[in-house]
């Protein structure tokens, strides 16, 4: 993904956001995910078939799931969970905040 995303709840505080790729998820640096308008880091959920790869100081907010693992540069922040079915979750100087349920 490049550039920002902005996703947009309107007001529906069950909205649930979905991404699949059947491949890899890669973000560039300082790509934010920005939530508005009640979005809830919980109903949001990114799927990659293979890896999910955050560059540098990227803004991650959700559910991350990866068959064969997940890395976060360093700087990044994530609200939500990460699952890595295959290997492992890496973390590089990167801020993991806990979501509310």
């Amino acid at each position: 993904t490049s550039g920002d995303l902005v996703l947009d709840a309107e007001n529906n505080p069950a909205a649930v956001f979905i991404f699949r790729t059947p491949g890899s998820l890669s973000t560039t640096q300082n790509m934010k995910v920005i939530l508005a308008n009640g979005a809830n880091p919980n109903n949001i959920y990114w799927s990659a078939g293979t890896a999910a790869t955050f560059a540098q100081h990227s803004i991650i907010e959700g559910n991350v799931f990866a068959d064969t693992g997940i890395t976060y540069a360093a700087g990044c922040t994530h609200h939500g969970r990460s699952f890595a079915m295959g290997t492992e979750v890496t973390l590089s100087s990167t801020e993991v905040g806990a979501v509310t349920v």
